[in-house]
């Protein structure tokens, strides 16, 4: 692999949509973004087949994936992370794990002001990430329930990949809320940041972003308190 790769394919299964993006030769690019109605699992290696029949490129040209790791959907980023660590092993290619967050520190790097970007979990609670001057300055789980938090979450401009969020999340002294849009391509940039940082991440390790147990974690141990 050259030491600056140009075939590189981008993954995003975080919500309903299926993001994916290929750059290739110099500076040619291809993204599809496909609404996903029951499993990305059942449409995910043909889109990306897809995209390389598009760009006229074989798998054996690919030389760096790059991959969502939400947070998100629990199935959903599970079966982004498999396709990109099957490409990632079977080709011995580099692969770099993102966060939307850090994605969206990546196209607000030159705003100033913060912005809270809110990603849907279950029933009203929702992903927060604080972000301002290109950075991410917190991330945690908050819930509509929660006072705290839903003071926490109005404090700002509140961005949304694509629910509408309750009433009371957009009420009297909320700045307002708009969508956070990104494509494959956005995430093909952000990856080359990492690219040119060096900073490639293990198949055998990475994993998606949670910032609370899994539902059956939690029921794992909460049958293990009632024995």
């Amino acid at each position: 692999m050259t030491d600056d790769p140009n075939n590189i394919l981008s993954i995003d299964t975080s919500s309903s949509r299926l993001v994916l993006g290929l750059s290739y030769g110099l500076d040619r690019l291809i993204k599809s973004d496909n609404r996903v109605d029951k499993s990305h699992g059942q449409i995910i290696l043909k889109k990306i087949e897809e995209l390389f029949e598009s760009a006229g490129l074989e798998r054996e040209e690919l030389q760096a994936v790059i991959v969502s790791r939400g947070p998100g959907s629990f199935t959903g980023l599970r079966i982004g992370l498999a396709a990109a660590k099957g490409l990632a092993t079977a080709m011995d290619i580099p692969m770099y794990g993102v966060t939307l967050f850090e994605l969206g520190a990546f196209k607000w790097s030159g705003i100033e002001e913060m912005r809270n970007l809110v990603i849907p979990s279950r029933k009203n609670e929702f992903y927060l990430g604080r972000i301002a001057g290109g950075k991410v300055l917190e991330e945690k789980t908050v819930s509509l329930d929660n006072k705290e938090d839903l003071d926490l979450m109005k404090s700002a401009r509140i961005f949304t990949l694509e629910a509408i969020l309750p009433g009371e999340a957009n009420g009297n002294g909320s700045p307002g809320s708009g969508l956070f849009e990104y494509d494959g391509a956005d995430l093909i940039e952000l990856g080359r940041q990492r690219i040119e940082e060096g900073t490639a991440d293990d198949p055998a390790t990475l994993e998606p972003v949670y910032y609370q147990k899994a539902i059956a974690e939690i029921r794992f141990e909460q049958r293990k308190d009632n024995q």
